[in-house]
């Protein structure tokens, strides 16, 4: 193998320019390559910096003098408006050097956020955009036009022509999946907030055409009648397509609660086949949805049109009402003529007042939803920033290098600048100089292209030229080396064990828990006066809670939301919208239900359910009423009553609601946990929730431990940022100096829910009841909190967060909580004694916590939470180990192995075992588990078949990758991250790597396998380099856009770019490295040109020397990638790997 690494004397970055080719190939150089960029590299850190290397270098330039400036042609113009004319010219991309910025930043600021890029944590702009409509299968854009007119902004997404166009369309042909997924991930980053589909689909007519020939579809046969001439079945299937993808889109909307509608013939079989793909989908809640959508049908005479035609609109009733308009006979009609020879009725036709009627209702709709968005799209990005510090890359995340350098009307783009058309005749937006923040457009590599000639008028988007776009990408930090969501609370508590040492923690934790003590005592008549005006049922569930101590702590240390005392004093509603809290973000999910509707609908779902709901076994019926006694023993609960009468008597009311209760085995051990069912009564329904629960839970507690690492290996200071960007500094106590044990330990609220006492006011809907073998029901009455109900959830949430903030401010905890799991961290000599003090809190606070048994341990360098085993016994130097819990892998072992060899298997087990393997897949190392996820979902999605050899065998390759999986090892660095490029050229037959490999990917790809050659582009080069990427953060950009979301989602449905993807995931993880992945358009992407045999001009533009090829292994090469495989490639590129960080040391 060999590897070019281009050094230039002086410089105090390295680079290597890669041109690839396989092992006995021709010398001539082939069509992939890649450019690599890596900062401050301990091996160069001494050069010095020549002339020659200054002009091509990122290399920070004294600022010229006043007279040059003044001087300057473009001085007159704004920023937004330079374009480099000449790409390929030095002088006009200036290239700072991005490490002296950031020395300087961190000289001026102390290093905002850990230095990195970082993500707002304020989420959207607060300056509201305006609604976006998405005009699906349009041919003119009539609804579209309309909207723009009314403040709207508008896509019209077709790709039939023959209709003028009222406004420009984006032709996209939703039939194919690159062009769906296009807009789906559009939607991702833009939320669309009506989408509206024209269902004009030719295929659907029904009865005989013009010319006497029969419909194409007919009630028996609506996927299309069979022996149908192959153009017209060719037309049947487009359609199918079409409607399928509508679906999808329509899911979509009922996920982000989007205004939907959809208009169409009156009299036609789209309707059907529409119903038809939405039962397929086999979601309930979807169903539900889709089906509460009102039909209105009317006559476009009534509107204005000249000519009557039946047309029907599927919405919601309330959103777009009044819409159901029949002829009333007081007018003529003209006959309907085609807006063009050959087209057929379209959204060309519609009436203008009926497209302006649509836009004033969802207009009056949008000014409330408006805000919705708005929370919608900042909670997703909250939750983004949170698995991006635990190097889990989301898809939703914003772009951290825009598309395009500037946006400008076509006519002010500098000529030769490469652009891309981006809307007709809108006039210029804000430019993209600046680096991307909230109020960016989203990435615009998700919006579709507008094709055909463009005019001066229309707006255009200018490309970064390549040395741009490498500046930028120097100058940048990896998102996943940022904690933007820990809490100031827990920085300053690391800063604290650091530099004071943990000795004078614990001293000043025990004075803490000595006053704590003292005032119990002080507060005891306060204790009786709060508990004497509480309700005797809330009194009885808090019996034994500290309430005033609890609420003078949460006062002393300033909790922002107090109102979590009313929560146990009062107890929790179970309906009704609920309070906001300034604990978490906005997210308003507002009621289905009323609380009077749900009453009146009571009695009438109380005995439908009892109906339906199915007899239980005795051994589930025994193992139900034994957790029930416990619970009654409690207090938890009052009965058992045998009849409705009975219940109705003690409420005193009919109206109250019956939740079932089942029974559900969890986990490896098959631990009972007894679940009440709130949404089958539909109390859930009649409860609005208005935050977004930004849970601490694994990802969370990785991106905690990685930061804490990052602080460890500075050892020159004792510097930990802050979320406002100042940075706390001091100096190292000796004892931390000598690298004490990290430990951890979890503290276990025992029934935590039962421990919060429900309002009384809803008791009546508190009542639970499961039948016997025989199928008669016994009920009980809830007095605290049960386990299903979704005010539950939100309720007892704060309470613990609450808890939590004591633990954190009052005793300087390293803490972190996720429901009733508490999770604690210290170093050694002080992690006993917090152990007691926590413990003594809870006692004091009157909380029930485990005590004993497995769910009680102590402090140890490997702690379990939420079901994944962290190991701290390499904190210090880095690295944080992320395993399966024990017994985890063994049981997952054990249920493929029945099914591996043909036993006997329900869909019971294999939903168990892919719940199991969805799970832990996730922690293990390189060759993945997903394909065996997916197979088991497929076998679920439909009529269960049993044992099939595709199961057999997807559940045999997952027994190989168990039997050879390792841990998953999270590095944490403090340098800089590596810049990485590369492209890969497949065109007229001819790819990168010859015959052999190409042939076997287009067996299962077919003769389109560009994604594979960019996909093998990036696996090669990572094992060409392997030797320098141990431990380090890698920003890969990728210029084509499926091999991308398949990098970043870890999955596709190819099975060929699937090996690909694992085969990448395994280098990453076998070097201990962290990919980060990134869209570059082609024409930024410095890598472009040797993939086009351009090397002389790679060369000259980069001041980069051929230095030949990375000979391809047989390993890299095997069309099969299997385990066994995958074995050996991770042992070579981990030795490799070990051996180059020692020479480096």
């Amino acid at each position: 193998m060999s590897i070019a690494l281009c050094q230039p004397p002086g410089a105090e970055l390295f680079w290597c320019f890669l041109l690839c080719r396989p092992e006995g190939e021709s010398p001539e150089p082939t069509n992939m390559s890649c450019l690599i960029w890596a900062s401050r590299c301990p091996m160069l850190r001494s050069w010095l910096v020549t002339d020659q290397m200054r002009r091509i270098l990122p290399l920070k330039e004294p600022a010229p003098p006043a007279s040059e400036q003044k001087s300057s042609p473009s001085s007159g113009s704004s920023e937004s408006d330079q374009v480099s004319s000449d790409p390929g010219d030095p002088k006009s991309a200036p290239c700072p050097d991005p490490s002296a910025d950031q020395r300087s930043a961190a000289s001026a600021s102390c290093g905002a956020v850990e230095g990195c890029n970082p993500l707002s944590s304020q989420g959207p702009s607060s300056v509201l955009r305006p609604p976006m409509l998405a005009d699906c299968l349009a041919v003119s854009g009539s609804l579209s036009a309309a909207a723009l007119q009314a403040g709207w902004d508008a896509l019209p997404l077709g790709h039939k022509r023959g209709a003028p166009e009222c406004c420009p369309r984006v032709p996209i042909d939703l039939s194919a999946k690159d062009d769906l997924q296009t807009l789906l991930d559009f939607d991702r980053h833009t939320l669309v907030d009506w989408w509206h589909f024209n269902l004009f689909m030719k295929s659907c007519n029904q009865g005989r055409d013009s010319r006497g020939r029969a419909s194409l579809r007919d009630a028996s046969h609506l996927l299309g009648r069979a022996g149908l001439p192959a153009r017209a079945d060719s037309l049947v299937q487009h359609e199918n397509s079409l409607l399928q993808a509508v679906v999808d889109l329509l899911f979509r909307a009922y996920e982000t609660r989007a205004l939907v509608s959809l208009i169409g013939p009156a009299r036609s079989w789209v309707w059907s086949l529409l119903a038809h793909f939405v039962k397929q989908r086999q979601h309930q809640d979807f169903l539900q949805w889709f089906f509460a959508l009102a039909d209105q049908e009317l006559d476009t005479c009534m509107f204005g049109a000249p000519f009557l035609t039946s047309l029907r609109i599927r919405a919601d009733s309330s959103s777009f009402p009044n819409l159901g308009r029949p002829c009333d006979k007081s007018h003529k009609h003209m006959p309907w003529i085609p807006p063009s020879a050959g087209t057929g009725f379209s959204d060309a036709s519609l009436p203008a007042e009926l497209c302006r009627t649509l836009c004033r209702s969802a207009t009056a709709v949008c000014r409330g939803l408006q805000a919705q968005r708005v929370d919608f799209l900042h909670s997703r990005r909250l939750r983004a920033q949170v698995r991006a510090a635990a190097a889990n890359q989301p898809t939703y995340m914003p772009p951290l290098i825009p598309e395009f350098r500037v946006r400008v009307p076509l006519s002010q783009v500098p000529s030769g600048a490469d652009y891309k058309i981006l809307s007709k005749g809108r006039g210029s937006s804000a430019g993209d100089n600046d680096e991307p923040g909230d109020n960016d457009e989203p990435n615009p590599s998700k919006r579709v292209r507008i094709q055909g000639d463009g005019r001066a008028g229309d707006l255009a988007g200018v490309y970064f030229s390549m040395e741009e776009h490498l500046h930028r990408a120097c100058g940048l930090t990896c998102p996943a080396d940022n904690s933007a969501r820990l809490p100031d609370a827990v920085r300053r508590n690391i800063f604290a064990i650091l530099t004071e040492g943990p000795v004078a923690v614990s001293k000043r934790r025990m004075l803490e828990l000595k006053k704590l003590n003292d005032r119990m005592a002080v507060l005891s008549a306060t204790e009786k006066e709060l508990r004497a005006k509480m309700h005797p049922d809330v009194e009885r569930v808090t019996k034994g809670k500290a309430l005033a101590l609890f609420r003078e702590l949460l006062e002393e240390t300033g909790f922002p939301d107090m109102s979590v005392v009313d929560l146990l004093t009062d107890g929790v509603p179970l309906v009704g919208q609920e309070a906001e809290s300034p604990l978490f973000a906005k997210r308003p999910k507002p009621m289905d239900l009323g609380p009077d509707q749900l009453k009146a609908q009571a009695p009438l779902r109380r005995r439908a359910l009892q109906k339906m709901k199915g007899l239980v076994s005795e051994q589930d019926y025994k193992a139900m009423k034994d957790e029930t006694s416990e619970e009654l023993a409690a207090g938890f609960l009052t009965g058992p009553y045998h009849s409705e009468q009975e219940v109705s008597d003690i409420l005193k009311t009919d109206a109250w609601s019956l939740s079932p209760r089942f029974l559900l085995r969890q986990g490896e051990d098959a631990k009972i946990r007894i679940i009440d069912d709130f949404k089958m009564s539909a109390v859930n329904r009649a409860f609005g929730s208005s935050s977004f629960l930004e849970l601490q839970d694994t990802d969370y507690a990785v991106g905690l431990l990685r930061f804490l690492s990052r602080v460890l290996q500075d050892r020159s200071k004792v510097r930990v940022p802050l979320s406002d960007g100042t940075v706390l500094e001091g100096n190292w106590d000796p004892e931390m100096l000598r690298q004490p044990a990290l430990l951890g330990k979890t503290l276990d609220l025992s029934k935590a829910y039962r421990q919060v006492s429900i309002h009384p006011s809803t008791r009546e809907h508190a009542v639970l009841g499961f039948p016997d073998p025989q199928g008669k029901w016994e009920f009980y009455i809830a007095q605290s909190l049960p386990f299903g109900a979704a005010a539950s959830v939100y309720g007892f949430n704060k309470v613990a967060l609450a808890i939590l903030h004591i633990m954190v401010v009052k005793f300087a905890a390293i803490a972190t909580d996720f429901y009733d799991d508490y999770t604690v961290y210290e170093f050694r000599p002080a992690a006993f004694l917090l152990d007691k003090v926590l413990m003594r809190l809870l006692d004091l606070l009157g909380w029930t916590y485990a005590k004993s048994g497995r769910k009680f341990v102590p402090f140890d360098n490997k702690v379990v939470s939420l079901g994944v085993s962290l190991g701290l016994d390499e904190i210090w130097g880095g690295a944080l180990k992320v395993e399966n819990k024990a017994g985890r892998l063994e049981k997952i072992a054990e249920l493929l192995q029945t099914i591996a060899q043909g036993g006997a298997v329900t869909r019971s087990d294999v939903a168990s075992l892919h719940g199991l393997i969805n799970f832990a897949g996730g922690l293990i190392m390189g060759f993945e588990l997903k394909p065996t996820s997916r197979m088991l979902s497929r076998a679920l999605s439909g009529p269960f078949q049993g044992s099939t050899l595709e199961l057999r065998l997807a559940c045999a390759l997952a027994l190989d990758v168990i039997a050879q999986c390792r841990p998953k090892r999270c590095p944490a660095t403090i340098l800089p991250p590596i810049v990485l490029y590369t492209d890969g050229a497949f065109e007229k037959g001819r790819g990168t790597w010859g015959a052999q490999l190409m042939g076997h990917w287009g067996k299962e790809a077919g003769a389109q396998v560009i994604c594979q050659v960019e996909a093998y582009a990036l696996a090669i080069t990572l094992f060409g380099i392997r030797g320098v990427l141990k431990g380090r953060s890698v920003l890969a950009w990728i210029d084509n856009n499926a091999c991308l979301y398949g990098f970043v989602k870890r999955y596709s449905p190819s099975a060929s770019m699937m090996r690909l993807i694992s085969l990448v995931a395994l280098m990453e993880s076998s070097m201990e490295a962290l990919l980060w992945f990134e869209r570059v358009p082609s024409k930024s992407n410095p890598a472009d040109l040797p993939s086009r045999g351009q090397f002389a001009e790679a060369c000259e533009r980069f001041r980069a020397i051929n230095k030949g090829d990375v000979a391809a292994t047989d390993t890299m090469r095997a069309p099969h990638y299997e385990p066994k495989l995958a074995q050996a490639i991770l042992t070579s590129a981990r030795l490799e790997a070990d051996w180059a960080q020692e020479v480096l040391q």
